[in-house]
């Protein structure tokens, strides 16, 4: 814990990594006022990579206006679920002062922990006056508002999608993967017995797999013998932490493929 709480305070991120991996191979343009969107990416996609190169080109071949927040800084979610409310309040008021004064009427939150922190945990430190969308239900917008067009690619493709704990459980948000997913031709979605609210936690979430690695482990075997029981070719998330922990847990013998959801829909789009 301590540990952790150091490299917070010191990198702004949990893992004390001190060059983000996107400053290094995307030339992301900053956020200006009158953009569509600022994005926030969080400190698991800025130290670790992700589902940010995807998102970005879905956003680009929306037309929407968008640019990365200079200085961005950890939400304070990983300090909060590590007990260090001092350090979470300061970070979290330091952020929404900076975020409200993008000039930007939406942020875009690539990670569902990120999402949380600023939709409902910033609501008991200040007010955010932006709007806080995240990446499932922003496509499911610009698909249904025309600005982006998804087509089938040949033959058909089995699914099923894993929701993250919390897009799920602390935002309300099943439907909008499962929309996206019913829109694309010849994706079938085939759910697992534990789905939606019933879902279980893969076991990476809240740092899990860093503070109490067998409980984490023992969710992940559990989470794979529900996905392999549902017969499909390919799992599919929303969250990069999610994402990598099934991509390193599932064997080779599995047969079974690991996606981002942005990933999904990138290879679907005109």
């Amino acid at each position: 814990h301590e540990l952790i709480l150091k490299n917070l305070k010191e990198h702004m991120n949990p893992w004390g990594i001190r060059q983000p991996v996107y400053n290094n191979h995307t030339n992301i343009p900053p956020v200006k006022k009158g953009m569509e969107l600022a994005v926030y990416t969080g400190c698991r996609e800025k130290s670790k990579g992700g589902s940010l190169h995807s998102a970005l080109k879905i956003l680009e071949k929306a037309g929407v206006s968008f640019g990365m927040i200079k200085n961005e800084k950890c939400c304070g979610a990983p300090m909060l679920d590590l007990g260090d409310k001092k350090t979470y309040e300061k970070t979290a008021k330091v952020n929404i002062k900076h975020l409200n004064s993008l000039g930007v009427d939406r942020i875009l939150t690539l990670c569902p922990h990120c999402a949380t922190s600023l939709n409902v945990d910033y609501m008991n430190v200040g007010d955010l006056e932006i709007e806080v969308v995240t990446l499932p239900a922003l496509v499911n917008e610009l698909i249904e508002d025309g600005r982006l067009t998804v087509n089938g690619n040949d033959g058909e493709t089995t699914i099923t999608y894993h929701d993250p704990c919390h897009l799920g459980r602390f935002l309300d948000e099943y439907d909008p993967p499962r929309e996206i997913f019913a829109k694309i031709p010849g994706l079938e979605l085939v759910e697992m017995e534990r789905s939606r609210e019933s879902a279980l936690c893969c076991g990476a979430g809240g740092l899990m797999n860093m503070i109490v690695p067998d409980l984490a482990e023992f969710a992940i075997r559990e989470r794979i013998r529900d996905v392999k029981n549902t017969g499909a070719d390919t799992a599919v998330t929303a969250c990069d932490y999610c994402t990598r922990f099934f991509w390193k847990s599932i064997k080779k013998k599995d047969g079974i493929k690991v996606k981002h959801i942005a990933d999904v829909v990138l290879e679907h789009i005109e």
